[in-house]
């Protein structure tokens, strides 16, 4: 108590924003990286300052999972259509590793969804702090079609990845699209109002609690904020105080895949820092 008597308390927080599609991590202050890389050589990340590259790009990659795909003989004649959701780890030396099905349709179109992914080569691995390539955990929606359910014939059936899951759920949420989601103003600009808006809490003040929160949160279809999730706390009075001003954010341009409007994490970092002075 008598140092908090000679010395001036001033919280400080701090911000930095990345998000899947990004290539850069944009940061106010300095602030250290959420992910070690050393901590764990088993460890998939969902997010990193440098993500996973198709060579040419997101479209070519759609072009390539549409131009190889099978849409198998007896889902066609079964007329099985649908959208499956699935997500694969590309590994850091670029190539396919785990994949699981988030939302599947049918064994048979799950399947193909499974075979064409594991076809993927190419990729320019994932990098985090200090240009360290790891493996990243990359989303993509495969949607199969029937032209004309009553004609079997697979010339009849189109295979497009460029859709968004079209069941009224809102739980597939991408993590990296064509166009990802922008505030107004830009990065620079939302690192400013959160600053601006974030409250540091008196009691975490007063017991000299600080340090960073890392947390995702979802940037809906219509531009508004929907799940948020702390993927890395601090104290729950800090993790809340992050969670309470990432709420109240507005104005976002969704992002965007296939023209579609989709939700997509976005994920940012808030450092909370005490800074004494005599």
């Amino acid at each position: 108590m008598k140092l908090l008597r000679i010395m001036s308390i001033i919280p400080v927080v701090l911000v930095a924003l990345y998000f899947f599609a990004c290539k850069t991590l944009v940061e106010v202050e300095q602030i250290t990286s959420v992910n070690d890389t050393r901590s764990s050589s088993n460890e998939i990340f969902s997010y990193v300052e440098e993500m996973p590259e198709y060579p040419g790009g997101p479209v070519a990659l759609l072009s390539f999972l549409s131009e190889n795909v099978v849409y198998h003989d007896r889902a066609i004649e079964m007329g099985i259509q649908g959208t499956v959701a699935l997500r694969f780890v590309v590994t850091a030396q670029g190539t396919i590793g785990d994949i699981e099905i988030l939302r599947g349709v049918d064994p048979l179109l799950d399947q193909a969804a499974v075979e064409v992914v594991k076809k993927i080569t190419g990729f320019r691995p994932g990098r985090q702090q200090g240009g360290v390539a790891v493996p990243v955990w990359y989303q993509v929606p495969i949607a199969f079609r029937l032209l004309n359910t009553e004609n079997t014939s697979t010339s009849n059936a189109i295979v497009t990845n460029i859709t968004r899951n079209e069941t009224s759920s809102s739980d597939v949420i991408f993590t990296s699209v064509e166009e990802p989601p922008i505030y107004p103003g830009g990065e620079i600009a939302l690192l400013r109002w959160i600053q601006e808006n974030v409250v540091y809490p008196d009691k975490a003040t007063e017991m000299g609690i600080q340090g960073t929160v890392t947390l995702q949160f979802a940037v809906t279809a219509t531009g508004g904020i929907g799940d948020v999730r702390i993927l890395r706390g601090v104290d729950p009075l800090l993790d809340q105080a992050a969670i309470n001003v990432v709420k109240k954010i507005t104005g976002f341009r969704p992002g965007r895949q296939g023209g579609q409007a989709v939700s997509v994490w976005y994920n940012v970092q808030i450092s909370f820092r005490i800074i004494t002075s005599e």
